[in-house]
């Protein structure tokens, strides 16, 4: 014969819906009538249905956050939401590389265009512009 306290049962609809809005342990254990512990052992019990159904509640959001973010950035073209879905789910990162090997100080180049000239760019001022990106020299 089994002694101590029953074991809580919990309307595991309801742990998915808490699971749904995020919320914490503490919410979820005000809004089931039981003390936050309680909340937290059942959570940390991975193979239990109470952690399974917040699992699931908690996936539902994070699957419709991720559609609506991408939506801002793929069809709004939203140019930060993009840079930063690049970077969690494609692990792009900003880089800034230096290059040592001659162990020269890394200084910024400085090109001036002046992009208000109303006369067409010739060949020579092209060439003139290359020239000045590509010199090593401008270090």
């Amino acid at each position: 014969m089994a002694s101590g306290r029953p074991k809580l049962r919990f309307d595991l609809d309801a742990v998915r819906k808490l699971g749904v809005l995020g919320c914490t342990a503490a919410e979820m254990a005000a809004f089931l009538g039981c003390s936050q512990r309680t909340v937290e052992t059942n959570l940390s019990d991975k193979e239990g249905n109470f952690c399974g159904a917040y699992k699931k509640g908690l996936a539902v959001t994070q699957i419709s956050l991720r559609r609506k973010q991408l939506q801002l950035a793929l069809l709004k073209g939203d140019v930060t939401m993009l840079i930063w879905l690049g970077k969690q789910m494609l692990g792009q990162q900003n880089r800034f590389e230096i290059d040592n090997r001659e162990k020269a100080e890394a200084r910024p180049r400085k090109i001036y265009i002046n992009i208000f000239d109303p006369k067409p760019a010739t060949v020579a001022k092209i060439m003139a512009i290359d020239t000045a990106i590509n010199d090593d020299s401008c270090q």
